[in-house]
């Protein structure tokens, strides 16, 4: 099959959600023995940046945004062993994500997480709920150089500030990004991080900017 069908394939699944038919793209594309990092830089991304697109002008909601992002990491699930192998880098740094304690809301941020790992990053995503303790460790174990912290309800907002202050505390170089419905950037300002994502798109753009400012 030819490339550019294979690539174009895999934008389309992504688009339409379609987790079965982008993985099995994706096994295409390995078994055509295809470079591997292309298939992420001309076939999912762009198939990502469709999605947002069509979700900045209406046409796609929260849904259709679950669904794209798990197309698009059945995509890498399948590609990702062979480009860790490959002479091609992945990585552009690496990103800590999660949901703050006491918030078990993570949908936007899995999305997130998804988008960063089409775009070339490492992302460990510590799910929801997680333990301000729990944070630190995984900072200081990781050195992430971007965090991410999510909050879906405005009693919750109050552990993004919390968890700033105490990643300032303990000398961690790490940049702090924050998002969730009741945030905005007024109170991201306030609460001292490097940065806001009104949406998971713009928060994977403010992410890439983060680190090539490093």
């Amino acid at each position: 099959m030819p490339k550019s069908e294979l690539l174009n394939r895999m934008r389309k699944a992504v688009v339409e959600g379609d987790t079965v038919g982008c993985a099995e793209a994706a096994a295409r594309w390995l078994a055509d023995k295809h470079y591997p990092l292309d298939a992420v830089e001309q076939g999912l991304t762009p198939g990502i940046k469709e999605v947002g697109k069509l979700y900045e002008d209406g046409e796609y909601f929260l849904p259709e945004l679950v669904a794209s992002a798990e197309a698009m990491k059945a995509g890498l699930n399948t590609l990702r062993p062979a480009i860790v192998s490959s002479d091609g880098k992945l990585e552009k740094g690496a990103v800590l994500m999660a949901t703050v304690e006491g918030d078990i809301h993570e949908i936007g941020k899995s999305i997130v997480s998804a988008i960063l790992e089409a775009r070339g990053f490492r992302v460990f995503d510590l799910g929801p709920d997680l333990k301000l303790q729990t944070l630190y460790q995984k900072v200081e174990e990781l050195k992430p150089e971007v965090v991410g912290l999510s909050a879906l309800l405005t009693t919750t907002m109050l552990n993004q500030k919390r968890a700033i202050q105490g990643i300032r505390e303990r000398g961690f170089q790490t940049k702090v990004i924050v998002g969730g419905a009741p945030v905005n950037r007024e109170w991201a300002a306030q609460i001292g991080a490097d940065g806001y994502g009104k949406d998971a798109f713009e928060a994977a753009e403010v992410v890439e900017k983060l680190v090539e400012n490093l």
